[in-house]
């Protein structure tokens, strides 16, 4: 039995000219350009839309998603976890999709961070407060529900990625009734051997985005109620922190690509020197009143998505929430393409490049 399934153009007896988000009457005849995840925090109904160059719909089918807001990211494949409940999503850039749970288990709790490792998914899922500490477990499972790892980690996860078969998460703990606080915090887990190793940092500095070049991890280190201006440089065999590159400015949409090092500071979308995180080029200036949702490479090409808090009319069309960019460094070129959202109904979305 197939696992994956295709995204139609016509959803179940509903013609070409239903009504779909917003005020789309009908799908357009150009070829799709993303698939877009769109979905709410409280609502368990999503929805998975095509979207041509200029924002029009291509095609819909709904979908079994609530508050998708953790996105990974790996081999051409998108992972969309819920963060509040136990409903994820993995697609590729034909539109084929697959909806599971994780630990098969539909009512327990979202998850904090998630990607992909071949055929597995990777998770950090909810754990909640036991003795003061807040506890996750880390899940490895393939898309059948098979699970290979559920383990019990202390850290509240940002962000999670594997690399050559190590699986790294980076947040904060949360050590109740002391000054500090929030600790930044790494670990490490060789899938494997099954050996799990960890190291705390700063007080009231979480850890956020993290990305590897070669034998170093790179990972955001934010202030408490406030933005970002240092990125830790981490040993990846050691998790000794060997370095901290600090900015003037907050840096957002922390990412590696072709062994190079980006992010966006100041509005502007650039490509840094790993050494010392001073800017070598600009690759993109964001839409003015947007900022960084996701940032995500693959084959050489670097996609942007910028959102914006307050809907932009679009000459009475659908409001505009936000801007996917593909970026290719090698020539510079960049292509812009509008993301519309019906408000009323959704309150995230993911985009997913169509390849």
């Amino acid at each position: 039995m197939k696992l994956f399934k295709k995204i139609s153009r016509i959803l179940c007896a509903v013609s070409a000219t239903a009504c779909l988000v917003g005020c789309a009457e009908k799908f357009s005849e150009k070829e799709t350009k993303y698939y877009v995840v769109y979905s709410d925090i409280l609502n368990p109904d999503g929805l998975l839309c095509g979207i041509d160059e200029d924002g029009n719909y291509t095609s819909s089918v709904k979908i079994n998603l609530r508050d998708g807001t953790n996105v990974g990211f790996a081999d051409g494949m998108t992972v969309i976890g819920g963060g509040r409940a136990n409903t994820h999503m993995l697609i590729d850039g034909d539109g084929e999709y697959k909806e599971f749970y994780l630990l098969d288990e539909p009512n327990y709790t979202g998850v904090c961070a998630v990607t992909t490792d071949g055929d597995k998914m990777i998770s950090s899922m909810n754990g909640g407060f036991s003795d003061g500490v807040y506890l996750n477990l880390l899940v490895i499972q393939d898309i059948s529900g098979n699970v290979d790892v559920k383990e019990i980690i202390e850290i509240y996860a940002e962000d999670i990625i594997c690399v050559e078969g190590t699986v790294y998460i980076v947040g904060a703990m949360d050590y109740a009734g002391e000054e500090d606080g929030w600790i930044g915090k790494i670990i490490s887990y060789d899938t494997e051997s099954g050996e799990m190793s960890e190291r705390e940092f700063e007080a009231r500095k979480p850890l956020g985005e993290i990305q590897c070049l070669g034998d170093r991890l790179y990972c955001s280190a934010y202030e408490l109620n406030g933005g970002c201006k240092e990125i830790y440089v981490i040993d990846r065999l050691t998790l000794d922190k060997v370095g901290i590159l600090t900015f003037e400015e907050n840096i957002s949409g922390l990412l590696t690509s072709e062994g190079k090092l980006y992010f966006e500071t100041g509005g502007v979308f650039c490509e840094a020197d790993p050494s010392d995180g001073s800017v070598a080029a600009s690759l993109y200036t964001l839409p003015e009143g947007g900022y960084i949702e996701y940032a995500a490479a693959s084959e050489g090409r670097i996609y942007i998505t910028t959102r914006f808090d307050v809907p932009r009319d679009d000459g009475g069309n659908d409001p505009v929430v936000g801007v996917q960019a593909e970026c290719v460094p090698s020539d510079g070129t960049v292509t812009e393409t509008p993301v519309r959202m019906d408000r009323s109904k959704y309150s995230f979305f993911v985009p997913v490049p169509a390849f």
